[in-house]
């Protein structure tokens, strides 16, 4: 997988290690997240914006299974939550710092 397009290897969701990996799908499906097998599965051909999208989405998803809230939030609230989010990190990348402890202090 490409690290400049996508998160390789394992990402930390709320202390359960999850896996992400990259794969093209048959149907018009962009991600999963599967939560069993802690996994966030990307599809392989999407633009990297959309990609970048569709890791939010699928993030997401695994936060609500995390806190055992399955359910809670429909598909279309975790894709308006997903595309305001990644518009958010796009647009802020100073909040982003921020947050992280390397920018500026606020």
């Amino acid at each position: 997988m490409d690290s400049k397009i996508s998160p390789s290897g394992k990402i930390d969701v709320l202390g359960c290690e999850y896996t992400v990996e990259e794969r093209q799908f048959e149907d018009e499906t962009n991600g999963l997240c599967v939560a069993d097998s802690c996994k966030i599965i990307l599809k392989t051909s999407l633009c990297p914006d959309k990609k970048k999208q569709t890791f939010i989405h699928e993030l997401l998803h695994a936060i609500e299974n995390s806190n055992n809230a399955m359910d809670d939030l429909s598909e279309i609230q975790i894709e308006q939550l997903a595309t305001g989010l990644y518009a958010f990190i796009k647009d802020n990348p100073e909040v982003i710092k921020w947050l992280k402890g390397t920018g500026a202090k606020r």
